[in-house]
């Protein structure tokens, strides 16, 4: 994965054939802690452990999507998009990997960005749907 992608803070995804950005903006943070009433370091380590229900993954993602300035599709429509399109795990990894960017400083982003992937590989591929 190059650099350029760890860098950034924020991070794209595809709803209903249409790709969003999902902001990582400090405005962004304060909104979904508000949302979910908790500090977006422990948000993060209940999407680490795979705690985020779909329906929470989908707000996450509708609140992050608002930010980058742009409408975002029905929540309905994002519920949707996590259970049958993205999968309710790589939606899981996208959250991990847009929250730990989004809560990295610049300086040390990409580092810790790829060393939470390397850590959740074993995992990734233990909850991976398997192929028929």
């Amino acid at each position: 994965m190059p650099d350029e992608h760890l860098l950034s803070p924020d991070r794209p995804v595809t709803i209903g054939g249409k790709t969003y950005t999902l902001d990582g903006s400090f405005r962004t943070l304060k909104a979904v802690q508000h949302h979910f009433g908790k500090d977006i370091l422990a948000l993060a380590g209940e999407a680490m452990a795979l705690r985020l229900r779909f329906d929470e993954l989908a707000a996450l993602f509708h609140l992050a999507i608002t930010g980058s300035g742009v409408e975002p599709p029905a929540l309905e429509v994002i519920e949707q998009a996590v259970v049958e399109d993205i999968g309710i795990n790589d939606a899981a990894f996208l959250a991990i990997e847009w929250l730990t960017a989004a809560v990295s400083p610049k300086k040390d982003r990409a580092g810790n960005v790829r060393g939470v992937l390397k850590a959740l590989e074993p995992l990734r591929a233990k909850t991976a749907p398997r192929k028929k």
